[in-house]
């Protein structure tokens, strides 16, 4: 994020993760330090609406991969 904050020239760029099923540590330790951090539940699609009426405000789908540790 510092670096698209540096490209971008902006003073400020956040970033939010939003589960849509369990949660795991290694989500919540991207964007916090230790126990830091909080989980609020949003009803997802008034949640999206909102984003969608929102000037530079972008949201999609992620799926994630699995990394295999095997050589």
């Amino acid at each position: 994020m510092f670096e698209y904050k540096r490209l971008r020239r902006v003073k400020t760029v956040l970033a939010i993760y939003l589960a849509g099923r369990e949660r795991t540590y290694h989500h919540w330790q991207v964007f916090s330090c230790g126990a830091d951090g909080v989980c609020i539940e949003f009803d997802r699609d008034k949640l999206l609406a909102g984003f969608d009426r929102a000037d530079g405000v972008t949201h999609r789908h992620v799926e994630y991969e699995l990394v295999s540790n095997a050589n």
